[in-house]
């Protein structure tokens, strides 16, 4: 900025608060954005741990299946599907982490490297 570019910002007052206005809604905005995606990591490592402390499930083709009683089948069954929706809510998530918040990390750079 030359010395011109700044008696024009410092003479201009309404251009100068516009100018902060919008640097900082930019700023709120995009900390939001980034604390969403702590958010969506957050639930992805608990979703993750969630499944870890599942023990293994019988399948139904499994010799040890027709050992279980109906009432331990049907609970094996429903650990089953439990992991199967945790897994499609992890996939679900991190499609949208690839989508929102690769754009926002890519202007929080772009943003960051401008104020260097």
């Amino acid at each position: 900025m030359d010395k011109d570019e700044l008696n024009k910002h410092l003479l201009d007052v309404e251009l100068n608060c516009e100018m902060v206005k919008s640097k900082l809604s930019n700023f709120k905005f995009q900390t939001e954005i980034a604390s969403e995606c702590q958010a969506f990591s957050f639930m992805v490592n608990r979703l993750k741990l969630l499944i870890a402390a599942y023990r293994t499930v019988l399948s139904e083709d499994n010799p040890q299946w027709n050992q279980l009683t109906s009432i331990q089948q049907n609970c094996e069954r429903l650990k089953y599907y439990e992991i199967v929706i945790l897994h499609s809510s992890i996939k679900n998530i991190q499609s949208i982490m690839d989508t929102s918040c690769k754009g926002i990390n890519d202007e929080l750079l772009v943003t960051s490297k401008e104020n260097l």
